[in-house]
């Protein structure tokens, strides 16, 4: 009788072991997803320079823009990149960073920090962090928010 109790035991410590794992597992791949999406975003620039050919109206840089960013941010970077003629040369707004911080992440939000690349903060005299909001929009990660500051900031407190 006290060995099928210990096999009972020992059966649910792996069991919750497992779940265990599989949760952190959930977890990572939410943090790369998220991640991913950032580099992503910040890269918008670029790959519309490097075929702007392909842009022939403001709508399509605006639609260009909302892959990776929220309809505020992404009508702001439409506004500074379009002119009534086209495209017009611009001052690098942005770059893909090294590394990306995840601080929070749910199934429909995320906190990001990363260091501002040193030529943008050159160019734009910007501080030295970003902090970036994220939301799910139709099944992808988009930034509705970014924020400079001059330290890394604390991941949040979690309460038991």
């Amino acid at each position: 009788m006290k060995l099928r109790y210990i096999y009972l035991f020992i059966t649910i410590i792996f069991i919750n072991y497992g779940c265990s794992q599989s949760q952190k597992d959930i977890e990572k791949e939410k943090k790369n997803e998220v991640s991913k999406a950032v580099k992503f975003s910040f890269s918008l620039e670029r790959k519309l320079w490097e075929n702007e050919s392909a842009f022939k109206t403001r709508k399509q840089v605006y639609q260009h823009y909302r892959q990776g960013f929220s309809d505020e941010l992404a009508e702001s970077l439409t506004s500074y990149t379009w002119t009534d003629g086209g495209l017009r040369a611009t001052e690098k707004t942005m770059e893909p960073p090294d590394t990306v911080h995840v601080l929070t992440v749910s199934d429909s939000e995320a906190t990001v920090y990363y260091r501002i690349p040193t030529e943008l903060r050159q160019i734009w005299q910007l501080k030295k962090y970003s902090i970036d909001r994220l939301r799910r929009d139709d099944g992808r990660w988009i930034i509705i928010e970014s924020n400079e500051a001059d330290t890394i900031p604390s991941p949040p407190i979690l309460k038991p």
